[in-house]
């Protein structure tokens, strides 16, 4: 899930292609299943409270990938680096670049 990626990226990225790791390039993040776009969000805190508005030309991605991981305490390893839940991750998807949160990890 990436927060305010400009839409021509978020738009690049299509299921089939191949996730890296952009700091690791041999470190594969797997295939990608799906992928959803939505309205990029930003929040603002003023002094009344959180303010929540779009962010026109950009996007919100979410997207799922399958990959050979070996589970261990944390999450899970993938080549020599261990991806947990909270990380962000410099990915290289298709044609495009971008860094995401991980969300959730399924093993």
């Amino acid at each position: 899930y990436a927060e305010e990626t400009p839409d021509f990226v978020a738009n690049n990225i299509k299921v089939g292609d191949n996730a890296v790791d952009a700091a690791r390039r041999s470190t594969e993040l797997g295939i990608i299943n799906t992928v959803e776009t939505g309205e990029a969000v930003v929040f603002a805190e003023t002094e009344s409270g959180i303010v929540e508005s779009s962010k026109p030309g950009y996007a919100s991605v979410t997207l799922t990938t399958t990959v050979e991981a070996e589970k261990v305490d944390g999450g899970v390893k993938i080549g020599e680096r261990v991806y947990s839940v909270g990380d962000e991750i410099d990915m290289r998807a298709g044609s495009s670049r971008l860094t995401v949160l991980v969300r959730s990890i399924e093993a």
